[in-house]
């Protein structure tokens, strides 16, 4: 079982940006060409991950990695292509080249200027993640970390500003799709009264399964849902499962799909890795994973027809839908 694949979020791009030396051809990291083209892979977002701790100018340094992102598919445009629209993920299917859907990671990027938002839609970013770790000028995220080592300081219960509300409105305008992951549960609920757009958590998991605060309640699984929205699932082992104990790795990826399909249905469930922005684990190590994975799930008792859907087949009718 070789399905196509399509993943909502990785940060290969900014590995890239700090390791000048390395390539999205073939490199160390979790996912590069070599592993993508062994599994088949559709399409792939690609996030611009701004830590506003290590960069002073989010917005020129988002641009320089925008600039890489599409140097790096210059360079291997028989392989690998930029997709705007769904047509887009379509002609690259035919010509047999996997599709780089470009999305960004910590609303710091936009600098508090509608302007910025709009440059970067027009270089094809169509997706933003509204906060990453800390609060910024849309809103609060659900962990604020307060020191490089991601010490946890505090959970967010605030939720978007009032300039988040209009960033909320201007993405619907765009046409850009709102990405909830990190947000507080405040922000999701804030998002979900403002947005008229569905909505996606790119790279979260149920609560529920691992009670961790970067994962999603119950209700925000079935409102997310209830947008036609869309939830991928996050292979970082903090969120899967709260202790060795409880499950291996991949058993606890399946408790997590097999909860969440049976709370909001097999249609808005997909993966978001998060390859490249959390550390490698043996069982779940690197793109090639999702090889074996379809097995991994037709043995766990998961139907064909729902393998493709988590795969890829809900991705592309959000896609469809959305972009």
């Amino acid at each position: 079982m070789h399905l196509p694949v399509m993943d909502l979020h990785c940060d290969t791009i900014y590995q890239l940006y700090l390791h000048p030396q390395s390539t999205l051809a073939q490199n160390n990291y979790q996912l590069d060409l070599v592993k993508m083209k062994k599994a088949n892979y559709l399409l792939q977002n690609f996030a611009v991950f701004i830590d506003k701790n290590e960069f002073t100018q989010p917005y020129q340094t988002a641009l320089a990695m925008i600039h890489l992102f599409k140097k790096e598919l210059q360079k291997n445009q028989q392989t690998i292509k930029q997709v705007y629209r769904y047509e887009d993920i379509v002609n690259n299917q035919k010509e047999n080249k996997i599709s780089a859907l470009l999305t960004l990671e910590g609303g710091e990027i936009i600098e508090r200027k509608l302007e910025n938002l709009q440059h970067l839609a027009q270089l094809g970013a169509k997706m933003l993640t509204l906060t990453w770790n800390y609060p910024n000028q849309i809103g609060f995220p659900n962990s604020i970390y307060w020191d490089a080592n991601h010490k946890q300081l505090n959970h967010s219960q605030a939720g978007l500003t009032p300039f988040g509300i209009e960033v909320v409105e201007e993405m619907n305008r765009l046409k850009m799709i709102i990405d909830v992951s990190h947000g507080s549960d405040q922000l999701i609920l804030d998002v979900l009264s403002h947005s008229k757009s569905p909505i996606v958590a790119s790279h979260s998991n149920a609560r529920s399964i691992c009670n961790h605060p970067r994962n999603l309640s119950d209700d925000l699984l079935k409102k997310i849902a209830n947008t036609n929205g869309l939830i991928g699932l996050n292979f970082y082992e903090q969120f899967l499962r709260e202790n060795k104990n409880q499950y291996s790795l991949k058993g606890a990826l399946i408790a997590h799909l097999k909860y969440m399909i049976n709370l909001i249905g097999t249609e808005h469930i997909a993966f978001g890795s998060d390859f490249d922005g959390i550390p490698v684990h043996p069982d779940l190590k690197d793109a090639t994973v999702f090889i074996e994975l379809a097995e991994t799930l037709q043995q766990a008792g998961f139907k064909a027809s729902t393998i493709e859907k988590l795969f890829y087949q809900n991705a592309l009718n959000f896609y469809r839908e959305n972009l």
